[in-house]
C-alpha cells in the first residue's frame, strides 16, 4: 500500500482511524433519589478522553445534559471546563458542580454526555439516574386553579394558604388523620356553628378534600368535615370516594371512583365546612399535597 493510500484511510487529526473526539463514562456522583424542588445537591461527572483531540475551554468542549438532550432541568443544561483545563488522550476529566432541583415537582432524568459546542455530541452517556422533586414545605402540589372543584366553593384555589399538612395517616379500618399547621394550638382554626343543626352539634372545623385524576383531568370536592378533637374517620383507603362521594347529582366523577393502589392522589383541607358549598368564617386553606394512595393495608405519610 503506498503512502499517499494509508493518508486517505486515515482521518486528519487521528491515530489509525482513531476519531477527533471521544469520551468514555468513568464513574458518577449524582443528586439523592428524592429531593425537595429548590433544595441544592453537589454531584460529579468523571469522563475519560478518548479521542485524538484535547478537550479545552476555548475548544468549545463541555458536559451537555441528556434525558432528553439539551434539557435545562440541571445546571441550566451544561458545565464547562476551566481556562486553564486541557484534557488529552486517556486522561480524565471530574466535573463537580452544584445542581438545584427543578421548581415543578416531577420525576426527572440526571444524565450526562461531552459535547463540543456547534460541531456534536460525542462519547457515551452516563448512566441515567431519575430524581423524584417533591414540593417545597408549604407549596401546592397541584395547580388548584386547573382543578375541577365539585360540589365546594369553586374559589378555592384562591383562598389564604395559611396552614401546611405535616403528615396523614391512612390505616384502615379506621380512616383518615390528616395533620396540619392550624389543627391545634394557638391560632387553629375555629369550628363554625352552625344553628340549623341539632343543639349538640359541635360545629366543623375543617374540611378533608381529595383531589383525583379521573380522564386526564384532576377533580377535588371537600370529602369529610370535622369538628376540634374528631377521631380517625372515613372509612379504608378502598371505599374513600364510596363514603365521601355516594351521590353522582353532587360529585361525578368522583363517585365511586375506584382509586387503585399506587394511583396518585391529592389532599388538603380548608377551614369550616367546604362541602355541599358549607359555612365557614375564614376563607384559608393548607397546601395541597400528593401520596402514592395505599392499599387497604394503609400508611402514613410525612411531608
Amino acid at each position: 500500500m503506498n503512502w499517499l493510500l494509508l493518508c486517505a484511510l486515515v482521518s486528519p487529526g487521528s491515530a489509525a482511524g482513531r476519531p477527533a473526539n471521544g469520551a468514555a463514562f468513568v464513574r458518577q456522583t449524582p443528586p439523592p433519589p428524592v429531593m425537595r424542588a429548590g433544595e441544592t445537591a453537589t454531584v460529579s461527572v468523571t469522563m475519560r478522553a478518548t479521542g485524538t483531540s484535547a478537550w479545552t475551554a476555548s475548544g468549545g468542549y463541555k458536559l451537555g445534559a441528556q434525558g432528553p438532550a439539551d434539557n435545562r432541568h440541571w445546571r441550566g443544561g451544561r458545565v464547562g471546563l476551566s481556562s486553564s483545563d486541557r484534557v488529552g488522550r486517556n486522561a480524565t476529566k471530574t466535573f463537580t458542580f452544584t445542581v438545584t432541583a427543578p421548581a415543578t415537582p416531577g420525576r426527572y432524568v440526571f444524565q450526562w454526555r461531552m459535547v463540543q459546542e456547534r460541531v456534536a455530541w460525542f462519547g457515551h452517556p452516563t448512566p441515567p439516574v431519575e430524581v423524584t422533586v417533591s414540593p417545597a414545605p408549604g407549596a401546592d402540589a397541584i395547580d388548584l386553579s386547573q382543578v375541577t372543584i365539585l360540589n365546594s366553593p369553586s374559589d378555592v384555589a384562591g383562598w389564604a394558604k395559611t396552614a401546611r399538612v405535616t403528615s396523614i395517616d391512612l390505616r384502615a379500618p379506621d380512616g383518615i388523620v390528616i395533620d396540619f399547621t392550624k389543627k391545634d394550638g394557638q391560632g387553629a382554626w375555629p369550628d363554625v356553628p352552625d344553628p340549623s343543626r341539632w343543639g349538640t352539634d359541635p360545629g366543623i372545623q375543617y374540611t378533608i378534600w381529595m383531589v383525583l385524576r379521573i380522564g386526564g383531568r384532576w377533580y377535588a370536592a371537600g370529602g369529610m368535615q370535622n369538628w376540634t378533637g374528631r377521631p380517625r374517620t372515613g372509612g379504608p383507603p378502598s371505599e374513600f370516594t364510596h363514603n365521601w362521594y355516594y351521590a353522582a347529582d353532587r360529585w361525578a366523577p368522583m363517585t365511586d371512583y375506584p382509586v387503585r393502589p399506587g394511583e396518585r392522589v391529592g389532599f388538603f383541607v380548608t377551614a369550616g365546612d367546604a362541602r355541599n358549598n358549607g359555612r365557614t368564617l375564614l376563607r384559608e386553606r393548607s397546601n395541597v399535597v400528593l401520596l402514592d394512595f395505599p392499599a387497604d393495608a394503609g400508611g402514613t405519610f410525612r411531608f
